[in-house]
């Protein structure tokens, strides 16, 4: 996590507290449909700036780490519940089955069934 450098733009992440915020909201909001400027309103910036502080404190996009918190979301829910793939992509904000299955498996290289059989193993 690069915290503090400026990127190319002279661009400085987020500090410490914003971080934190941000990953609270994005947590607390993984299921519904989050968008850049929901994020960055947490805040106070406009979206593009709250972009370029993100990435320079995260090291990458926003929405690439949305992602990645969905499919973390994701797998901990296959794991631990017996919640459906329709119930789960509920759960991480995908609009249906299909799509976190798609995700699921650029992700991991598994279906979410294929994960949840190889776990019981």
């Amino acid at each position: 996590m690069i915290v503090h450098n400026p990127d190319a733009d002279g661009i400085t992440g987020l500090d410490r507290y914003q971080r934190s915020l941000v990953v609270e909201y994005i947590d607390a909001h993984l299921s519904e449909d989050l968008s850049v400027s929901d994020i960055a309103n947490v805040v106070g910036y406009s979206r593009n700036h709250f972009g370029k502080k993100f990435k320079a404190a995260f090291g990458v996009p926003v929405f690439v780490y949305l992602r990645v918190q969905r499919m973390e979301r994701a797998k901990l829910l296959i794991q631990h519940t017996k919640r459906s793939v329709l119930q789960i992509s509920a759960d991480v904000g995908y609009l249906n089955p299909g799509h976190l299955a798609g995700a699921f498996r650029r992700h991991t290289g598994m279906s979410p069934n294929e994960w949840r059989n190889e776990l019981r193993k």
